[in-house]
């Protein structure tokens, strides 16, 4: 298959028993594999390698994990990145986890955590977006209320998403 070549997938903050399991078959499958868990180095990391895909454990206290999330989507360098959210906790709200591609609920087969991978590394391949860059004057009114959205954005997600609701934008989870 040559969607496995040179795909390379970062593990974040996932407990060391899945771990083990997880990469041993995600290099069984030839994806290269890199895990962190140090949370200072998470970004550089990231940033120099640019993984094709995220797998991120949702833990007990899952504050950590919900900024890590929200750090890379707002980061247009960063927010083409899937995201696969691994946890056991299946009373999760999803909107608080908006920007996760897949949930994969442990204990999961391993055939089914493959496929919603492969699944994530397509989709990513084939709907990678383009970049431009326009240059616009700070004192433009869109530029202004745009500006004041990715604050928002940055320091109260849940508010930005009532806000575009009430603008009459229909807000879907994917």
């Amino acid at each position: 298959m040559a969607l496995k070549k040179d795909k390379n997938i970062f593990l974040i903050n996932i407990c060391k028993e899945t771990l083990m399991l997880i990469q041993l078959i995600l290099e069984n499958q030839e994806y290269t594999v890199t895990s962190i868990s140090n949370n200072s180095k998470k970004f550089n990391n990231i940033y120099k390698a640019l993984p094709d895909l995220i797998i991120l454990e949702l833990m007990t206290s899952y504050l950590d994990e919900i900024n890590i999330i929200h750090s890379l989507k707002i980061n247009h360098y960063l927010s083409h990145i899937p995201i696969l959210l691994l946890t056991n906790k299946k009373n999760i709200q999803l909107e608080e986890m908006i920007n996760i591609n897949e949930v994969c609920y442990k204990p999961f087969e391993i055939e089914y955590l493959l496929s919603q991978i492969k699944l994530l590394l397509l989709c990513q391949e084939n709907f990678k977006t383009s970049t431009f860059i326009i240059n616009v004057d700070n004192e433009d009114p869109l530029m202004r209320e745009s500006q004041e959205l990715q604050s928002i954005l940055d320091t109260e997600p849940l508010l930005a998403l009532e806000i575009f609701q009430q603008q009459g934008y229909e807000i879907g989870i994917s």
